[in-house]
């Protein structure tokens, strides 16, 4: 269909070997790009039946086999990009559907575990630390005409920054965590990954650091792409 209207097109949300396997089919044939999230990287099946209801998220948490098909497609570069889908509901609205998962909404947290779990895929050998940037920064700026204010430090750039670890690590759980989503993170809860987010700096700023969120609220800006 993109291809007839001469439009660009993003594939939201890869999670299956399938829809990996169609990408292929279509890469360098017309302008797309596609993305993933880390709820499909570092987690299966295995732990929806230990997160419940926590887990259910759409498209679902698929099988080891998708996940290490979602991983060779970021080596090839089918995949573009790894983002958050940061859409967690109230803990009694997750608790109002235990017992019936399908019943459940849809959504978990993962503002706070994205940066620590692509530092851990670092760590792994999966990419080097520029691949990983490029994946949670620096495509999306540049597919959106915000590059160079965003993703990237160059002079001039807006000085959003974040200072990392990579021999530090992060251990979740949900006091650890410090947004309003904390309650159902059950997901990434025990997780423990290779590598943590120090300090970060907003426009030149310093709004949190280790541990602590020390930025005040009205700083920040619509973003508008270019």
């Amino acid at each position: 269909m993109n291809i007839t209207a001469r439009a660009g097109l993003h594939i939201a949300h890869v999670t299956s070997a399938e829809t990996v396997a169609v990408l292929r089919a279509f890469a360098g044939t017309s302008d797309f790009t596609a993305e993933t999230c880390p709820q499909y990287l570092f987690a299966t099946e295995k732990d929806v039946d230990r997160a419940g209801v926590y887990a259910k998220v759409n498209p679902p948490i698929r099988t080891q086999a998708d996940q290490e098909a979602l991983w060779q497609a970021i080596a090839d570069g089918i995949i573009d990009y790894v983002t958050t889908d940061h859409a967690p509901f109230a803990q009694a609205e997750k608790q109002a559907a235990e017992g019936d998962f399908f019943a459940a909404p849809p959504g978990s947290p993962g503002i706070e575990t994205i940066l620590p779990a692509m530092l851990d895929a670092v760590a792994a050998g999966r990419m080097d630390l520029k691949r990983a940037h490029d994946l949670i920064c620096a495509n999306g700026a540049r597919r959106y005409g915000l590059f160079p204010a965003k993703g990237s430090l160059l002079p001039g750039a807006d000085a959003d920054v974040a200072l990392v670890d990579l021999k530090g690590t992060t251990e979740v759980s949900l006091g650890s965590l410090v947004s309003h989503a904390r309650d159902v993170a059950h997901l990434w809860e025990g997780r423990r990954f290779r590598g943590k987010l120090r300090r970060t700096l907003l426009a030149g700023r310093t709004v949190y650091a280790d541990g602590t969120v020390t930025g005040k609220p009205g700083g920040g800006q619509f973003v508008v792409p270019g």
